[in-house]
């Protein structure tokens, strides 16, 4: 979880989002976790297992990068590839029905 914290915190700005899919197991605990551990990225439930099954999901975490054009890029993504995976895609230009993220405000 640090390191999608961290991913989130660098690459939000250009773009990145993070959505975190919890499995069914465990899921009473999922909402007391995130707020504990102050993820600030979208989690949400998969309560019937069907996000786990249109991805092939086979272990946890399960790495999938959608892409600025909606298609997935890269599927069952490893762990030690994520950060250049997606410094890699970040670089693809935004389609242009597409609203550019604005920049995070700072303190």
């Amino acid at each position: 979880m640090k390191h999608l914290k961290e991913l989130h915190a660098k690459h939000g700005p250009e773009g990145l989002v993070i959505l975190a899919i919890h499995s069914q197991q465990g899921r009473e605990k999922c909402a007391d976790f995130v707020k504990e551990k102050g993820i600030d990225y979208v989690v949400c439930e998969d309560v019937k297992g069907k996000l786990a099954q249109a991805f092939f999901v086979d272990g946890y975490p399960d790495y999938q990068l959608v892409g600025r054009d909606g298609t997935i890029k890269v599927a069952d993504l490893a762990n030690a590839e994520v950060d250049k995976a997606i410094a890699h895609y970040l670089k693809e230009p935004v389609p242009a029905d597409v609203k550019k993220p604005e920049k995070a405000a700072t303190d």
